[in-house]
């Protein structure tokens, strides 16, 4: 992932987007200052997902 898709992906989550304008904008810019400074070169990325079936008796 690039920065800019880092970014873009951090943006977009439900508990970032409700923060306060000044807090949102304040843990982008943090965000965005730790990617400049280590420039990972790889950012390992799992989603997990659970699935469940209820069974009617």
């Amino acid at each position: 992932m690039t920065a800019g898709e880092v970014m873009a992906m951090i943006g977009s989550r439900s508990y970032v987007i409700t923060l306060e304008p000044g807090i949102r904008e304040e843990l982008l810019i943090r965000v965005r200052t730790l990617l400049d400074a280590e420039r990972p070169t790889e950012m390992p990325y799992m989603t997990e997902c659970y699935r469940a079936e209820l069974e009617l008796t």
